[in-house]
């Protein structure tokens, strides 16, 4: 038998009302146990905030966005050490411990963000690449930007260029080397 109705059928038996646990009731749990208005939960959000701009307002430029990246990468992996920190010293800057062993609260409040971020910032730059990577494989192809094939392929313009320093050649008269004063036929 499934526990939840083993824990359903004992609640019903002394009149009370057991739900099974759902995701929205799990997450409303965790909003309403935790303060928002405490500060430095605050100043978590805001910094979340802050870095989401930057990294929207720096997407065209790669190597702000690498180490905005990198950044992410160096709080997520020090998340485990400010969970610790904070289940020692809470009493200073909070009104109740949220820091458990686990490290939920951390992860739920201030890592998950940071890694909706960073797929944020890996998602434009796989955009950006295969923009660049259509872009490179119509001038390879010699396709214009309204998706028209042009005439001149790159070997036709080569060609072209040779015929066209051919008829120059043709047309301008030949010079004698008069130099060495004899005409190269008559050796």
């Amino acid at each position: 038998m499934d526990p939840w109705n083993i824990i359903n059928n004992d609640a019903k038996e002394k009149g009370m009302k057991f739900e099974q646990p759902s995701f929205y009731n799990n997450m409303m749990g965790f909003y309403h146990a935790v303060d928002w208005k405490e500060q430095w939960i605050q100043g978590i959000l805001c910094f979340h905030v802050f870095y989401l701009i930057v990294s929207f307002l720096t997407r065209k430029s790669p190597t702000i966005q690498f180490t905005l990246l990198i950044t992410i990468c160096i709080f997520i992996y020090f998340a485990e050490t400010f969970n610790t920190y904070g289940s020692r010293n809470w009493t200073r800057f909070s009104t109740q411990d949220y820091f458990d062993p686990n490290g939920v609260f951390l992860s739920v409040v201030f890592s998950t963000p940071l890694l909706l971020i960073g797929v944020c910032i890996m998602l434009h730059a796989l955009y950006d690449t295969s923009q660049m990577l259509v872009k490179v494989k119509r001038l390879e192809l010699g396709i214009d930007k309204r998706g028209r094939k042009n005439n001149n392929t790159e070997e036709e313009n080569v060609n072209n260029n040779n015929t066209n320093n051919n008829k120059d050649k043709k047309s301008k008269p030949r010079r004698r080397n008069r130099s060495r004063g004899t005409n190269k036929k008559n050796n």
